[in-house]
């Protein structure tokens, strides 16, 4: 989980000219898939689920 929060935090941080800035929709999926993580072990399913969602709410963000 710590790897993961920080390169994709890094990634986050970073706004580079021509792409979408990140904005607080974006912190807020990023907290919440980490936050999902932190409990892998106890509920996989539902941290899949919600990490899943997690990304498909970026990807569609980033259209």
């Amino acid at each position: 989980m710590a790897v993961v929060a920080l390169f994709t935090g890094q990634d986050v941080a970073v706004n580079d000219p021509g792409h979408r800035q990140a904005d607080e929709a974006t912190w807020l999926l990023l907290a919440v898939s980490v936050g999902a993580l932190l409990v892998r072990t106890r509920w996989p399913v539902d941290v899949a689920v919600v990490t899943g969602a997690a990304c498909a709410g970026w990807a569609a963000l980033c259209r």
